[in-house]
């Protein structure tokens, strides 16, 4: 079921519910937003980051909401987490994408910043 204000729906499993839309925001290094797009709520978080750095890659002035490729790298949540999706968008459009490791991964932080 699909609402105006987003997206109402049960997950494959039937265990949970999602409600509402996902925010991507961008901001500068002075702390401005640079950038955001909008996603349905059941959109997976790395499935709408690859389309919002393809855009701001392109610097296209046809979506200036979407902002323009950083120079610096982009810190996002451990939704956006995994070795494979982060190569990729490395390889595809330049992207430093920081995440906290995924739990499968081979890397991880100093125990310091787990807390």
């Amino acid at each position: 079921m699909h609402t105006h204000a987003g997206e109402l729906g049960v997950d494959t499993n039937g265990m949970s519910f999602h409600e509402g839309m996902h925010l991507l925001v961008s901001i500068g290094q002075t702390g401005v937003i640079t950038g955001y797009g909008f996603g349905l709520a059941s959109s997976h978080d790395q499935h709408l980051l690859e389309p919002f750095l393809a855009v701001c890659s392109l610097s296209c002035g046809d979506l200036p909401t979407m902002g323009k490729k950083t120079q610096a790298v982009y810190i996002a949540d451990k939704g956006f987490a995994g070795d494979k999706p982060h190569k990729r968008w490395r390889e595809l459009f330049d992207a430093e994408v920081i995440t906290a490791p995924h739990q499968r991964s081979k890397y991880t932080w100093p125990k310091e910043w787990r807390r």
